[in-house]
């Protein structure tokens, strides 16, 4: 893996257990969202270290990502 990849993937890894921590804690669901859609863009920094690389299935798996994103704006607008 090259190093932007590694740190790509340590500091989403943070996100996604921060975002579960606080929707435990808070029972807000918007950071839950935000960490799971940073766990779906390191996805395919794991299948490039497996040699799993497919790009059709990462330009799904990504907009899944985005739209989980776009959706905790939308929440958070309209609290």
């Amino acid at each position: 893996m090259v190093l932007v990849t590694e740190v790509n993937l340590l500091f989403s890894v943070v996100i996604l257990a921060l975002g579960t921590w606080v929707y435990y804690k808070k029972h807000d669901e918007v950071p839950l969202y935000i960490g799971v859609a940073y766990g779906l863009f390191r996805v395919w920094d794991v299948a490039e270290f497996f040699n799993l690389e497919n790009p059709l299935g990462e330009v799904i798996v990504r907009a899944i990502g985005y739209c989980l994103v776009i959706f905790a704006i939308y929440r958070l607008w309209k609290r």
